[in-house]
């Protein structure tokens, strides 16, 4: 994690790896409050990338629910989050995440931009 100090990185990643099995379960609730979490702790030390994970991991638990308009919304913060970072890795990630919900149907006209960041 960029900016983070040891015990908030470990903090993180043990959040979301928890978030990471919820969402494994099915678990949205779970998933959404690691997601929470995550972002206070990038509140507190003001690291966007931090954020980025955090509208990641909230993205996924919208899905989860079955609310994919909000998920989607939710990625594209991420992918501006990470872009902003030069996270590429994890900018593709979302990337990736927002092509799967838009050949579903959502924001299906924005396919082709989303296609073209791969």
């Amino acid at each position: 994690m960029t900016h983070a100090n040891p015990s908030s990185t470990g903090l993180v990643e043990r959040l979301h790896e928890v978030a990471r099995a919820a969402r494994a379960d099915g678990d949205a609730d779970t998933v959404d409050a690691m997601g929470e979490r995550i972002g206070a702790i990038g509140d507190g030390l003001k690291n966007t990338q931090l954020h980025g994970l955090s509208y990641e991991t909230k993205a996924q638990a919208s899905e989860l629910r079955g609310k994919n308009d909000e998920a989607i919304a939710f990625y594209r913060e991420a992918q501006t989050a990470f872009a902003a970072l030069k996270l590429h890795q994890d900018e593709i990630r979302t990337v990736r995440a927002m092509v799967d919900l838009q050949l579903k149907g959502v924001e299906k006209e924005r396919l082709s931009e989303s296609i073209a960041r791969l």
